[in-house]
């Protein structure tokens, strides 16, 4: 490959630049946004903002040529998310005919039920698709005979079927002819199938125009103006050809390491145990139980699901047959055999049901019911039916029973589960040569990637987090096992390194180290007065108040609606026209005869106005109902006085006065303006705010007394994970803010592995606590390791736990104690967290008190900085000023 660092710039490096030095890009627009069931999450916006600013902003593109673009994103990334997206901006523009082509059928079966089964939990659109006022369909059609203008119009095929039609065609289907006269959007999922010319073939071989790469580049040149746009978790870039074929194409990367560290994909462990086939089995469905019984206790549901995977069909099986045999056998026997050789998960999982009292009898009475055979699906004793193909695909559904799989090769590429949490190994081959990988560790190291894919789930009412990693720092939360996918292997060393090293290779483990610390409450805090009876004061997030009916509360803020909105009719939207009669003046005349009138929008029949609303994705009832403050109902919205019901328009038509308008005309204004005030007013999502209200919680019931938590090292702090108190002890280094904590009976923990702005912040506070205690008593600093949150005050609520609370009594005043919320904070984090600042500095005038404690101060300070510190002791004096 040419070394000119110039020559290896890929279109995705040069849109990275923008996304750094531009701030950013297009807004995501409301016809893409709204259309959608679901929120895009960062990456996927950064992705259409990539696509929405090359269509219409590059000034490189060729705007003679349709688009040839590359999505080279992760598997369980939501590529299909992207492509839904893409279709309904297309159809904006005015290209609303797709052909979908894929490697597989089951791809294009799940890929169906995304574009066109709105009864699917898969379903990717919104309820009802409305763009520009109009009522879009999404249709399957076998070509394009059948097209129509208000519908999105897809074609499904493989790339072999393409190929196949193409060179020998068949009534109703795809012709070249089909393929060159209209205006195309090829969609091509797992692209990289599709390099069969790049790649593999010789000389002569890429001549011949009947592979499929060719097929595929004889449509887009048939056709200048087609679009094709590729999508692939896979490129071999480090291919000379594969890398210039690409190299202008890629507009997206976001690779697996980046999705993983991202916190959308499990955390992935390799169980390994020295234990026969059906032992490993066993202990699997223990832990998928475990799981269970943890998601359910905390108002999570979940139907974990345990993947048996054999090396061939005929292992495969046999092993279902001894499976289903034993599964009816199960008793406690089985249980005790493996609580004796338990260790990691499945001793937690055992600790779990003792503390909870279920027996071993109990635990085999389960299994046996929860593991029967009609909750089991094999997918090599027969072939699978459409129905088994359904159940595969669903596994998340409640109505989905299915607990384990058995299979060779299932979770090949399309298999959407969520709910997969533990693969069970069930051979012990190795196929390394020469100190690498082989095939079978690469096929099982990209099983094991899709099976991370994370199961969803909000705790606390947090959406924000429904979809990421919430306990990657706190190794004892239970929930942890259900944000953890674990393989399960022979122990077998040398395969334990190949699949470590393969899945960090791929991005689907850290390669980075990452270190155990554990943190204790000392005894001398849990022994004081202040752990014994002492209280956090901490607001709450709410939804936002109401606002009152009789005001106008769109977007709920009291908004103010235009007094007149001025619409035109156009001419001939509605008119009866005789068959015999000439009709070539109409327009002229109509045009010479417009008047002006105003007419209140109350005046327009219920049944046209609810017609115009259905038609309207912005203002259907629930999207309405969600997201603006204060409604009471739809109906008095749309006819009361003070919101729409009162609104004049000024209508410019073909007739002097409203009783003369046709029912069309009626309808057209309605919808009119239905669409100016939705474009007006932005209707915002459920919104939340923070009380001020400051209300107490016991110390001893907030803070843990043990803490066991991961920390990531890495260059950016080389404090993180590294002891304060024990110099040297850890990785061979100690802190260069060294302090030996337990001699420092106000700091609450026995040691600290924080940053070094935190350790900064503790050795500023030994500076200071003689000072302090010349006017407080009873002080204690305590690290708050994910213990409670705040809530910014009003709108928008955001949640925010700061790292340090000070607790204190006032000598002066014995009636008085303070709490103060401390943030350290590194320099490139003080511009964008300035917000945390903010609310922090509001704390001692807004902050209300409830309860009888009513002298206690709560305030927060200023961002400590170790380098601000040095020049201007902001904290020293803020400390020193209470």
């Amino acid at each position: 490959m040419n070394n000119n660092p110039q020559d290896k710039m890929l279109k995705s490096d040069e849109y990275d630049i923008l996304s750094r030095f531009q701030g950013g890009f297009t807004t995501v627009p409301e016809h893409i946004s709204l259309n959608l069931r679901h929120e895009l999450r960062p990456y996927q916006t950064e992705a259409l903002g990539r696509y929405l600013h090359y269509y219409d902003s590059d000034k490189n593109r060729d705007q003679t040529r349709g688009m040839q673009l590359l999505f080279n994103m992760a598997t369980g990334s939501g590529k299909t998310m992207i492509m839904a997206a893409l279709l309904l901006d297309l159809y904006k523009r005015g290209q609303n005919k797709i052909v979908f082509f894929v490697n597989t059928t089951n791809i294009i079966e799940k890929t169906r039920e995304n574009f066109l089964d709105s009864s699917s939990s898969k379903y990717l659109f919104a309820e009802k698709i409305v763009i520009d006022g109009e009522v879009v369909n999404v249709r399957e059609l076998t070509d394009f005979s059948d097209a129509r203008d208000d519908s999105i119009n897809i074609v499904f095929t493989t790339i072999q079927g393409l190929h196949t039609t193409l060179k020998a065609p068949r009534e109703n289907s795809l012709t070249y002819d089909d393929l060159t006269e209209h205006d195309l959007v090829l969609l091509s999922d797992e692209a990289h199938h599709l390099n069969g010319d790049t790649k593999k073939l010789n000389a002569d071989e890429k001549k011949d125009n009947t592979s499929w790469e060719s097929t595929i580049n004889a449509v887009m040149n048939g056709n200048p103006m087609n679009h094709l746009f590729e999508f692939t978790a896979t490129i071999d870039l480090d291919d000379k050809e594969i890398f210039y074929k690409y190299k202008n194409r890629i507009i997206y990367r976001y690779d697996l390491r980046a999705f993983r560290e991202d916190g959308y994909s499990k955390d992935v462990w390799i169980y390994d145990v020295a234990a026969d086939l059906m032992d490993r089995a066993i202990q699997a469905m223990i832990i998928s139980q475990y799981r269970k019984k943890i998601a359910l206790a905390a108002g999570v549901w979940l139907k974990p699901v345990i993947l048996f995977k054999s090396f061939r069909i005929a292992d495969a099986n046999d092993f279902y047959d001894e499976f289903v045999l034993k599964v009816k056998s199960i008793s406690h026997t089985d249980i005790d055999k493996q609580r004796k050789i338990a260790t990691g998960i499945l001793e937690r999982a055992f600790a779990y049901f003792d503390q909870e009292g279920i027996s071993g009898s109990d635990l085999a009475d389960e299994l046996r019911f929860d593991f029967a055979e009609e909750r089991l699906i094999s997918v090599t004793k027969k072939a699978i039916t459409p129905e088994d193909q359904q159940r595969l695909n669903s596994l998340e559904d409640r109505d989905n029973e299915i607990r384990a799989v058995f299979a060779v090769d299932v979770l090949d590429e399309g298999w959407d589960v969520l709910n997969l949490f533990d693969i069970v190994r069930l051979y012990d081959t190795r196929d390394s040569k020469n100190g690498r990988p082989g095939k079978t560790t690469m096929r099982e190291a990209q099983l094991i990637g899709r099976g991370a894919r994370y199961y969803p789930f909000v705790l606390d009412g947090d959406e924000e987090k429904r979809f990421v990693r919430k306990f990657d720092d706190n190794e004892l939360e239970p929930l942890r096992v259900i944000e953890q996918l674990h393989y399960h292997s022979a122990s077998n060393p040398k395969y334990i390194q190949e699949i470590r090293q393969t899945l960090r290779e791929t991005g689907i483990m850290p390669d980075i180290n990452t270190v155990k610390r554990e943190l204790n409450l000392k005894d001398s805090f849990k022994e004081s007065h202040t752990y014994k009876t002492g209280v956090v004061w901490k607001n709450e997030q709410v939804e936002a108040t109401a606002i009152p009916e009789q005001t106008v509360f769109l977007g709920g803020e009291g908004y103010k609606l235009q007094d007149i909105y001025e619409i035109s009719v156009p001419v001939g939207i509605s008119h009866d026209r005789q068959i015999f009669v000439d009709n070539s003046d109409l327009e002229a005349q109509t045009r010479s005869e417009e008047h002006t009138f105003n007419v209140t929008f109350s005046r327009f029949p219920k049944n046209l106005v609810r017609h115009a609303v259905d038609r309207n994705k912005k203002l259907r009832y629930d999207i309405v109902s969600e997201k603006i403050s204060g409604l009471v109902s739809l109906e008095g919205f749309l006819t009361g006085d003070k919101q729409l019901g009162g609104v004049k328009i000024a209508v410019t038509a073909g007739v002097d006065r409203y009783e003369k308008l046709t029912t069309d005309e009626r309808l057209f204004i309605v919808e009119k303006l239905l669409a100016l005030v939705a474009n007006d007013i932005a209707l915002n999502e459920k919104s939340f705010e923070g009380t001020k209200e400051f209300k107490p919680h016991p110390i001893k019931e907030v803070f843990d007394e043990r803490i066991l938590r991961n920390y990531t090292i890495t260059n950016n702090d080389a404090e993180f994970g590294i002891s304060q108190s024990h110099p040297g002890s850890y990785d061979q280094r100690g802190s260069q803010y060294y302090l030996d904590l337990s001699k420092e009976d106000w700091h609450v923990y026995d040691d600290n592995f924080g940053t070094s702005e935190e350790k900064k912040l503790v050795l500023l506070m030994k500076k200071l606590i003689e000072d302090l205690r010349e006017k407080w008593d009873d002080i204690y600093l305590v690290r708050n390791e994910g213990s409670f949150k705040i809530y910014e005050f009003g709108k928008p609520g955001r949640a925010f736990e700061p790292d340090y609370v000070l607790f204190a009594n006032d000598k002066r005043n014995a009636s008085v104690s303070w709490q103060i919320f401390i943030e350290p904070k590194g320099n490139h984090l003080i511009e964008h967290d300035a917000w945390k600042q903010d609310f922090l500095l509001k704390l001692s005038k807004e902050a209300k008190i409830v309860g009888e404690d009513a002298d206690t101060r709560v305030i927060g300070v200023p961002f400590f900085n170790g380098d601000i510190e040095k020049q201007s002791h902001v904290i020293e004096e803020a400390l020193k000023a209470l």
